[in-house]
């Protein structure tokens, strides 16, 4: 999953070991949206392209349900 902006520039941390993701000023809000990783899904930055966290995780009906997490 990567993050992509044109004006207001999403920066994403990973808190708690990775269990918790936090993204700060997605379209310029002033909220930190937080997520929880669920059990099996596991997320690190991304060391060779900027502004990309990788999301892995083998079961096939938690993975994308966390993807759609960031936007609720």
């Amino acid at each position: 999953m990567r993050s992509v902006y044109a004006y207001f520039p999403i920066n994403i941390a990973l808190q708690e070991k990775g269990r918790l993701i936090e993204i700060h000023n997605f379209l310029g809000e002033k909220i930190i949206r937080r997520v929880t990783l669920p059990d099996g899904v596991t997320a690190v930055m991304s060391t060779t392209q900027k502004d990309e966290l990788v999301i892995d995780g083998n079961d096939l009906q938690l993975q994308p349900t966390f993807n759609s997490l960031p936007q609720k």
